[in-house]
């Protein structure tokens, strides 16, 4: 019979940068040996979720553990890399590539795009119309230096949730529109799954399609409300 570990009791104590997590009195450290201080202590209490599930599994960190160890541990060093990274995802924005046909389905793209595309263009500017081959279309360099710009004024933990954010969706366009607008994450699941949800309309359920679907939503959903904390903005 395996021996039981004893999980240790961890604590939330507020700090002048945040809020620190404890276990008994003791700072909880990161990989390279600093205290763990959250922007959120609603953040904390995952991170703190994270680490008693770590040691009763065995198992690595969680999402929310990895991007809070990394953000402290490596910013100084990493964050000129983390913007870059950032807006070189208008690039290749997912939100610029549409299906040629089936019109209707092209048309429900557009339509699931709209509210992105409205709230970049805020931020942005002009941004090019979407492209019906695999080949991008070219954002500009207004939009990408606005894109640098707004990145340039985030926070450390705010940018590596975005970029975190939009790595997932394959889009700028995305990310800014559900971390820094009104665009919810269902909004964002329409716009990703539009062609295979049109597909099962036609064709049927596939059950493992399916439980692809419910698994990338799923990590979508963990991950927006992480990074929505990590923002230091409400879960949407």
């Amino acid at each position: 019979m395996s021996e039981q570990l004893e999980i240790p009791e961890f604590y939330i104590d507020e700090h002048e940068q945040g809020w620190c997590v404890l276990v008994g009195e003791r700072p909880v450290k990161t990989p390279a040996g600093n205290s763990l201080v959250v922007p959120d202590p609603h953040l904390a209490d995952i991170i703190i979720c994270e680490l008693q599930a770590s040691i009763a599994d065995k198992a690595p960190p969680g999402i929310a553990s990895k991007l809070i160890n990394t953000v402290i541990d490596r910013a100084a060093q990493d964050r000129p890399t983390w913007i870059t990274s950032s807006s070189m995802q208008l690039l290749e924005d997912s939100l610029f590539i549409r299906v040629p046909e089936p019109q209707a389905l092209r048309q429900l793209q557009d339509e699931h795009a709209k509210p992105f595309m409205q709230h970049g263009g805020q931020l942005l500017g002009s941004l090019p119309p979407p492209s019906y081959s695999l080949s991008f279309p070219e954002p500009g360099e207004a939009a990408l230096c606005a894109a640098e710009s707004f990145l340039c004024g985030l926070d450390d933990f705010s940018l590596l949730a975005f970029l975190g954010m939009a790595e997932r969706c394959r889009s700028f366009l995305m990310a800014y529109g559900h971390l820094q607008g009104p665009c919810g994450i269902q909004e964002v699941g329409d716009y990703l799954l539009a062609e295979e949800i049109w597909q099962e309309r036609l064709w049927g359920e596939d059950p493992e399609a399916l439980d692809r679907r419910r698994n990338m939503l799923d990590d979508l959903a963990s991950f927006s409300r992480i990074a929505l904390l990590a923002s230091q903005k409400q879960p949407k």
